[in-house]
């Protein structure tokens, strides 16, 4: 929890937005979940936390164009919030996305 700027209990939404580009011939991306918010145990990101939020997940769906078509591609063995589900989530600001991400995945 020290090294987090948010910390707070949230139940995510079945609303995630894919992300991606192409980087030299390579898939880049991230997923943006939105989240209700539930409790704020900490925030020293100075960062607004309203009733939703919106949080950078580090996987995206990818699609190939051929078969099998769309992938699932994920950094660091993450696996995705589900819908409906709650989470104390630690957070992060991350800069490159300018969105919040997980502490472990920086």
């Amino acid at each position: 929890m020290d090294n987090s700027d948010i910390v707070f209990v949230v139940v995510a939404i079945n609303n995630t937005k894919n992300l991606t580009q192409e980087v030299d011939g390579y898939p880049e991306g991230h997923t943006l979940t939105s989240v209700k918010v539930n409790k704020v145990l900490k925030n020293t990101g100075n960062v607004e936390i309203g009733e939703y939020f919106e949080v950078a997940e580090p996987y995206f769906i990818w699609d190939k164009g051929i078969v099998p078509g769309k992938q699932k591609i994920t950094y660091d063995g993450y696996t995705d919030l589900q819908g409906d589900a709650s989470y104390v989530l630690f957070l992060k600001w991350g800069r490159k996305y300018q969105r919040l991400l997980d502490t472990e995945k920086i």
